[in-house]
């Protein structure tokens, strides 16, 4: 029987009474509440839609970290360097077995799954807790806001402390955490000069921006993106949760996917904004500019980016 860690809070994690007011400011600044939907009820609306085999931007996105992988192969050596992967945004664990091969992590290595919902880590411990136990030396799991400054550094320094090795921090899919920028210094601060970070964003090309609204627009998504308004509602932030979706935009300036939702009482709430680079030249723009240098920048005949980055120089 495989004996799985239990899970850690690290760093700030605000209480109901705090989010309550977190969400309201977030609502009348025109800010995401993507981040609540993955809590509680949420968890398991997520992990239904991120195994459906119809949820093509989560495929995009794992066709992207392969990309990555074949420059590891031939460009970069792991064999005889103990490593912290340090997974953020964990959610369900479904990359897990991607990272493992990507990284050829070994038996003293150590994974670290970091996420905002206890609930889906908990869904990852149930799923990988054997999986990894081949893998790797040790498995962890924390809980954290990422958002929120000074946590990813936190897990990180947390992490080192036991276990000296390069860190290596890697999110796949997390167009919508990076549509908040700062998370991009964050992490930028939160490596070391060894240390690499590695992504997958989905992108979007001119002529296919509709097609990939529309997948925004289908039930499972709106089933899983409805748990950011129903949150809000259960800490006391909106009155009701009635009202409609609106049909799913692209902003050209922001380079931004953005679902809103309409409520009865007349307000719009935006419960999903994700970054979507329109081309190569825009992800080296942000990044480069959040403190993270491009080692290698591949993108799919899908527009997704894979994206090898250490700590910048500028």
């Amino acid at each position: 029987m495989i004996s799985t860690p239990q899970i850690e809070i690290v760093g700030t994690i605000p209480n109901k009474k705090e989010i309550k007011n977190i969400i309201s400011k977030i609502i009348n600044e025109c800010q995401s509440l993507l981040k609540f939907a993955y809590l509680e009820k949420g968890a398991q609306a997520w992990d239904t839609m991120r195994q459906n085999t119809d949820f093509l931007v989560g495929n995009r996105e794992i066709n992207a970290l392969k990309e990555i992988s074949a420059y590891l192969n031939q460009s970069i050596d792991f064999d005889n360097e103990p490593i912290n992967f340090i997974h953020l945004g964990s959610g369900n664990g479904i990359e897990i077995p991607v990272f493992t091969a990507m990284f050829k992590l070994k038996k003293k290595d150590t994974y670290i799954g970091v996420d905002i919902s206890k609930e889906l880590l908990e869904i990852l411990r149930k799923n990988y807790s054997e999986y990894l136990s081949k893998k790797v030396t040790y498995s962890l799991f924390f809980q954290t806001d990422l958002e929120l400054k000074g946590n990813i550094k936190h897990v990180c320094n947390k992490i080192s402390s036991h276990h000296r090795a390069i860190n290596i921090i890697a999110a796949s899919g997390e167009g919508t955490l990076f549509s908040n920028h700062n998370v991009l210094k964050y992490i930028s601060d939160a490596l070391g000069k060894s240390d690499y970070a590695v992504f997958s964003i989905d992108g979007v090309a001119t002529n296919d921006v509709q097609s990939i609204c529309l997948e925004y627009d289908k039930t499972t998504v709106r089933e899983f993106l409805i748990h950011g308004i129903k949150y809000a509602k259960s800490v006391g932030a909106v009155k009701n949760d009635f009202g409609q979706f609106l049909p799913t935009y692209y902003d050209d300036n922001l380079q931004q996917i953005i679902v809103s939702y309409k409520l009865a009482d007349g307000d719009t709430v935006i419960l999903l904004k994700s970054f979507k680079p329109s081309n190569e030249k825009v992800v080296e723009r942000i990044f480069n500019k959040n403190g993270l240098e491009i080692v290698h920048l591949a993108k799919t005949k899908d527009n997704a980016f894979g994206i090898l980055c250490k700590k910048g120089i500028f």
